[in-house]
């Protein structure tokens, strides 16, 4: 009669022991930032620009557009600072839970700000394009003379 063979023990699989691709992964998908701010639609600007139709409104779209665009930087810089913090206690805390994920963690970091800065930079688009409506508007009442 033969013995029946045992198998060898396979240690059980540990988050450490996963590849790196998917251990980051999941790190990824372990923090999910605060979306920038994206009312474009809303802004005192663009709806005197959209419903707006005398010179007078393409004045005070004028006037509001400068003074956002002069809060938002502001308000974008603080958010980004913010979030970067955020996002920096968040990977320290994965850190304390294991000391080896530090080296996952810099990479992981990197691509978190990567994606918010994506965002941002998706945002200041509409303003771009609510800046070229507004100087056409501002050239169909006459109060643009440059090209």
């Amino acid at each position: 009669m033969a013995l029946p063979r045992i198998k060898p023990v396979k240690p059980p699989t540990t988050f450490l022991s996963l590849p790196l691709e998917l251990r980051q992964n999941i790190l990824l998908q372990s923090y999910k930032y605060k979306r920038p701010e994206r009312d474009h639609e809303n802004t005192i600007a663009s709806l005197l620009l959209k419903y707006g139709n005398s010179a007078s409104d393409v004045r005070s779209a004028r006037f509001f557009f400068i003074r956002d665009r002069r809060r938002r930087r502001h308000d974008q810089g603080q958010e980004r600072d913010l979030e970067f913090y955020r996002m920096d206690k968040w990977a320290d805390r994965l850190i304390q839970v294991h000391e080896g994920l530090s080296e996952d963690m810099v990479f992981v970091q990197q691509k978190w700000r990567e994606a918010f800065e994506k965002e941002i930079r998706e945002i200041s688009k509409w303003r771009k394009e609510l800046s070229l409506k507004l100087k056409e508007k501002e050239r169909e009442f006459g109060l643009r003379n440059r090209t």
